[in-house]
């Protein structure tokens, strides 16, 4: 809101102008709303209250990791080695749930 309040005035075509140039700022955004809920329901008592419906909740944080490496990676234009090794790190951890998930040890 402080963006289109402060910044832009309320001036919704530059603002529609701005995310066509800077596509960075859609997965930033996204990942910051899909982040909200789950900071409201981190609480011990909501994950009495939710139970089963908190684990599928907080599963959202694998996309939300995507989209912040993405973001990331959209607004360093010149050195991608940052970006690169924390999507490197993101694709082990992702790939060895997977794997894990695959292969139960039984």
């Amino acid at each position: 809101m402080i963006y289109v309040i402060l910044d832009q005035w309320f001036d919704w075509l530059v603002i529609v102008d701005d995310i066509k140039d800077r596509p960075y700022t859609i997965a930033g955004f996204a990942a910051f709303v899909l982040l909200l809920p789950l900071a409201i329901t981190s609480t011990n008592a909501m994950q009495r209250k939710l139970q089963t419906t908190w684990v599928k909740l907080h599963k959202l944080i694998y996309v939300i990791s995507i989209l912040a490496i993405l973001h990331f990676w959209w607004l360093v234009k010149s050195d991608l080695f940052e970006p690169i090794i924390y999507a490197s790190i993101l694709t082990v951890l992702l790939g060895y749930r997977v794997l894990a998930r695959a292969n139960p040890i039984q």
